[in-house]
């Protein structure tokens, strides 16, 4: 009998050889027959069933087979393969993970070295199946035995960073959830969703950032690779990680300012498109161009830097002190990977004027990705100070003819730009020195528009919005300025709400603006206009419901003064409103005083002039 089981068996296995599945099918029957736990004949079933697409048929071939010999591979081999190939990843894991098992565990040399190869099996079908957390053991144990020199381990060191970012944004999002239940039982003090979420993400982000966890792998990965397409995600990752533990430190200390000096740095040195060991690949993601200038943006405000770097109205003459030529030259140095700048085509009035380093990083950004908003807004920024403060516009921007770093790809927009837009941004520059100062204006609001007005897609600004604010002011048209600082003033308030770091100079400066349109429209409409309401919503929202009833309330008991004359376009000019002045004649002096009062009080707090904060009172006198 045993003798004609073999000879069975034999026949069986060279007819699945030859891919005879119904005559191995056969053979094995009579096998069956005669000894029905036969482990052979049971797996050579499963194969044949499987070649013929009888799946399930295979399936209970194979778990018998498995059942009778737990410890022999060849049957849970066959079982990983029909779950992979039927899509069922869930049993394909559990499979391929008892089959790595089996195989590290056996003295066989021959299995033992396909260990590793079930291994990584097991981590691809847990991440295909949505378990992360069985597949980053996997990721680790396979690192572990790979060499750092291996071309493997930089792939295995992404396939772990892929598992633990999924396992940390699940993570997240029970944390959120369980912040937002609090909320909704009214056992937190906020009242914004939104608020709740930002301070969860903050300190969820600082935890990762200290733990061992992605942050490490990430930053392995980092140094080995540059941010070309393929590594791209994982530096957007590590930086949205290092822009949200941001806000997890008090507004305005020093651990705020040097967590905001850590982005500004990791984004400086992802523009240079380079891996932090050295190896070339070019940047191909528009965030640490975006995350640089948010950051400069603050640290200007901070600083006390922003009045002239955001508003030439304010300040029609910046001379550039040694601390920015410092900054600049840092910057460049950083951007151009400590060497000299790159000569992206940006020049000043004057040969010896230093680039500010908010120009360094808007100018590569409009080169390399002109159809991003936040291109648009800060190319048209760059020009609009460049052209404000010499005697006479000089080349502002040239196309460069700068090749490519070695390793990057030619940058492209995306399939849903226009031509036209990329255009737009990219050669405006080259036309606008030519314009006369009126067309200029119009050239420069319409490309601050382009940026600031493409939906959810928008770049945020508020100095984008404080200068179409003072442009269209030019233009003589306060309505449409009076709107635009109430968005500027709306975004504003919608940082405070989320605990972003105040831009007093932004706020400022804004303020005024809303005041000049305001006069040059007549002053505060009366109550029940229907200008009133929007004049108090946005003044509700940058000054709260307090402040905004004790208004009322004073409107509602003073005799309403007169409106103010509309100023003139000398006058439209000057950095505080002394039209507006005039107009308040009739005010009380104890009024005055106040206002004055608070000035004085604020110049202590924030080092503000008395000169702009006596204008901010007036303007907020007609907010």
């Amino acid at each position: 009998m045993e003798s004609s089981v073999r000879s069975q068996l034999k026949q069986a296995k060279g007819a699945l050889d030859k891919k005879d599945y119904n005559a191995a099918l056969a053979g094995c029957k009579g096998v069956l027959k005669e000894d029905p736990g036969c482990y052979e004949a049971l797996v050579i079933v499963g194969k044949a069933a499987f070649g013929l697409h009888e799946y399930k048929q295979a399936e209970a071939a194979y778990q018998r087979a498995s059942g009778l010999d737990p410890n022999r591979a060849l049957a849970w081999q066959g079982l990983a393969e029909l779950y992979a190939e039927t899509g069922q990843w869930d049993q394909a894991t559990q499979a391929f993970s008892t089959l790595a098992t089996i195989a590290y565990a056996s003295p066989n040399p021959e299995l033992h070295t396909r260990g590793p190869g079930f291994l990584w099996r097991c981590g691809d079908a847990a991440m295909k199946a949505g378990l992360p957390a069985e597949a980053e053991p996997c990721w680790r144990k396979l690192l572990a035995e790979t060499p750092e020199d291996h071309p493997e381990h930089l792939k295995l060191l992404c396939l772990l960073a892929d598992a633990q970012l999924e396992l940390e944004a699940a993570e997240l999002q029970g944390r959120i959830g369980e912040q937002l239940l609090l909320l909704s039982q009214g056992l937190l003090e906020s009242s914004s969703e939104a608020a709740v979420k930002d301070a969860v993400e903050a300190e969820w982000a600082k935890e990762i950032l200290e733990s061992n966890s992605s942050a490490v792998t990430l930053r392995q990965i980092i140094t080995a690779a540059p941010p070309s397409p393929e590594y791209a995600h994982y530096y957007s990752s590590y930086l949205r990680r290092l822009r949200t533990a941001v806000y997890a430190a008090p507004p305005q200390s020093m651990e705020r300012h040097s967590r905001r000096a850590e982005v500004l740095h990791f984004a400086l040195a992802t523009m240079r498109g380079t891996s932090a060991s050295g190896v070339p690949g070019g940047c191909c993601s528009m965030a640490p161009f975006e995350a640089a200038l948010a950051m400069l943006e603050v640290e200007g405000n901070v600083a006390g830097a922003a009045a002239a770097a955001t508003s030439l109205d304010a300040t029609p003459h910046h001379a550039v002190s040694a601390a920015e030529h410092a900054g600049a030259r840092a910057v460049a140095e950083a951007v151009g990977g400590g060497h000299a700048a790159p000569d992206m085509g940006i020049r000043g009035a004057g040969a010896e004027l230093q680039l500010c380093a908010v120009e360094q990083v808007a100018k590569r950004l409009a080169h390399a990705f002109p159809w991003c908003p936040a291109a648009s807004v800060h190319l048209a920024l760059c020009l609009r100070r460049r052209s404000g403060s010499a005697a006479r516009t000089t080349a502002l921007v040239r196309p460069s003819d700068q090749k490519p770093a070695p390793g990057r790809r030619a940058a492209t927009a995306p399939d849903n730009t226009t031509n036209l837009n990329v255009l737009e941004t990219r050669h405006m520059a080259m036309v606008i020195k030519h314009l006369p100062a009126g067309a200029r204006r119009r050239r420069l609001i319409k490309c601050l528009h382009h940026g600031l007005h493409q939906g959810g897609a928008g770049a945020s600004s508020a100095a984008g919005w404080l200068a179409i604010a003072e442009l269209l002011l030019k233009e003589g048209a306060a309505e449409a300025a009076l709107d635009a600082a109430k968005q500027g003033l709306s975004y504003l308030a919608a940082r405070d709400l989320l605990g972003h770091e105040a831009l007093i100079q932004a706020d400022l400066l804004l303020k005024l603006a809303a005041g000049r349109a305001l006069a040059a429209m007549g002053g505060v409409p009366p109550p029940g206009s229907a200008g009133y309401t929007d004049v108090w919503v946005y003044q509700a929202l940058m000054q709260g419901a307090e402040a905004r009833a004790a208004q009322q309330q004073a409107l509602q008991e003073a005799p309403e003064p007169a409106g103010p004359p509309h100023l003139a376009p000398h006058q439209q000019d000057g950095q505080h409103l002394s039209s507006i002045q005039e107009g308040h004649e009739g005010a009380s002096s104890r009024d005055a005083s106040s206002k004055d009062e608070r000035a004085t009080k604020d110049t202590a707090k924030h080092g503000r002039s008395h000169a702009q904060l006596m204008a901010a009172a007036e303007a907020e006198a007609w907010l």
